[in-house]
């Protein structure tokens, strides 16, 4: 390591070739030296700011850097808007500066570069974990978002020539078993999956069945919200949210729930019944808002208002996705697997607020999964043509992003049905945008077609042959009539339907 002093600036040139400065903004430059107990040491008492610097590796590196850092940020704010008529949102970040606003340099990731209404960029300057950072200069950042023209149903009606097979579906599954009141994560997603049944019964006119479904969907989701089951959700004080007294009691039950792990994951699957419940009997809603926006509030909290729980529990608006794990450490930091639970989660918020007429609760669901499927479209869904990984990294998908890593796995099993379908599930309309576009899709079937020759167990072969609908609606059609079993959030007709509403 060498150091060297010029203008106030201590430069560091490490044994790896990289150099960095330390820049000083008042008085006299001391003198620094380093030992190798403390590290870098000085001669007297630093007053001022300290800006840290590693210097890119291009042409001009060190000057551009020279030339902006004399402005940096102290702060920040996060806003969005949604224009309903353009079916748009802008995500706008406010840098609070010293110095000239104009001359802020801060970088940008790879998903926010494409987003930008106007953008002074100084070019691409550092490798990270997610791809290369661009520079850009200004206080101000809008990134425009284009939202997904998705309600209740496909974007397109069912082939008529499928409908008999749904309705004959449909009276088999329309007692679809919800699992006991134990397991915070696999009763939601059975309530889910009666909701995704009540819709579809009503898209093919089937009231009879939707109502009963409805019925069911009332009794079943008021034992959790009555507290009417030994495992209660509970408000903890400690961190501000809710949390099953099971994981309370015991920091391994359900999935680290008292620790916060996955709750958006969780909860999701009851704001979204919830949703469907509220369409089609908005009486219930009174009596019972108060507990679905609970849920909302610890998941997704937007206001700096509430005392009961933080902002956005699991968001994180810079990188546009959430994080899974809660008060857990690793030493690979946070992390996220089901991208696809995490946006159902905010799609069933979406849906509440639209139900509900609370248009502050639609908006901020849209802006939630629009934002997350950008990110989750970048930063798992890998392209043939990808830089965001090394090409060691050959993989189409990821199945666990962390902080520092990326792996090729889940936390259940290494088979590739699991590390694909756990991106995937459950199957809703806002799938049609997650797994977009086809040409990835193709790319992306192309390795998990692989498992089909193998040893696949049926409830996972459901979530593949949905996956190959998008490229073969009827081979998936006829194929899916071979299997006897479905995994417990994916009846047969959900499944059915959608390969019979792919265009």
């Amino acid at each position: 390591m060498e150091m060297s002093i010029q203008n106030k600036v201590l430069e560091i040139e490490l044994n790896s070739g990289k150099t960095w400065k330390l820049y000083t903004t008042k008085g006299k430059a001391p003198k620094f030296s380093w030992d190798n107990i403390v590290g870098l040491k000085t001669s007297k008492r630093l007053h001022g700011t300290l800006q840290l610097a590693m210097i890119p590796d291009i042409t001009d590196g060190a000057k551009i850097i020279d030339e902006h850092v004399d402005t940096y940020a102290t702060g920040g704010q996060i806003t969005y808007a949604v224009n309903r008529a353009e079916k748009t949102a802008s995500l706008t970040f406010d840098w609070k500066t010293k110095g000239k606003a104009d001359k802020l340099l801060m970088m940008a990731l790879p998903h926010q570069v494409p987003l930008f209404n106007s953008i002074a960029s100084v070019g691409q300057l550092y490798r990270t974990i997610k791809g290369n950072m661009t520079g850009v200069q200004g206080s101000t950042w809008t990134l425009k978002y284009s939202l997904p023209d998705v309600q209740w149903d496909a974007p397109r009606p069912i082939d008529p020539t499928r409908i008999e097979d749904i309705k004959t579906s449909l009276q088999d599954d329309q007692n679809w078993p919800i699992e006991p009141a134990v397991d915070v994560y696999a009763y939601g997603k059975t309530l889910s999956a009666s909701a995704r049944l009540a819709l579809i019964a009503d898209q093919v006119g089937e009231v009879t069945i939707r109502n009963n479904l409805v019925e069911r969907l009332k009794t079943a989701i008021e034992i959790w919200f009555k507290g009417n089951n030994v495992n209660k959700f509970m408000y903890d004080e400690s961190w501000g949210g809710i949390c099953t007294s099971r994981g309370l009691n015991d920091g391994t039950a359900d999935f680290g729930n008292g620790y916060y792990n996955d709750h958006h994951f969780h909860y999701g699957y009851y704001i979204y019944s919830a949703a469907v419940i509220a369409k089609f009997d908005p009486s219930w809603v009174s009596s019972h808002a108060v507990f679905v926006n609970a849920l909302i509030r610890d998941i997704a909290n937007p206001s700096a208002d509430d005392e009961y729980f933080p902002i956005t529990r699991h968001k994180n608006w810079f990188l546009g996705h959430s994080w899974a794990n809660g008060l857990d450490t690793f030493p690979d930091s946070k992390n996220q697997e089901s991208t696809s639970e995490a946006v159902h989660a905010y799609y069933g918020i979406y849906l509440w607020g639209l139900a509900t007429n609370q248009g502050h609760i639609e908006d901020l669901g849209r802006v939630l999964m629009t934002t997350e499927i950008q990110s989750v479209q970048t930063y798992w869904h890998i392209k043939p043509n990808s830089d965001i990984y090394p090409p060691e990294f050959a993989n189409p998908i990821v199945g666990i992003l962390w902080s520092t890593k990326v792996d090729n796995a889940t936390w259940f099993g290494s088979n590739m049905e699991y590390i694909h379908c756990i991106q995937m599930l459950p199957f809703t309309p806002i799938t049609e945008w997650l797994l977009s576009p086809t040409s990835w899709v193709t790319y992306e079937y192309s390795f998990l077609s692989r498992v089909l020759s193998g040893n696949i167990a049926d409830i996972w072969k459901g979530y593949v042959l949905m996956d190959s609908a998008i490229l073969d609606k009827n081979t998936a059609w006829n194929d899916l009539q071979n299997l006897t079993q479905y995994d417990n959030g994916n009846p047969k007709t959900n499944a059915l339907y959608w390969i019979a509403t792919r265009p």
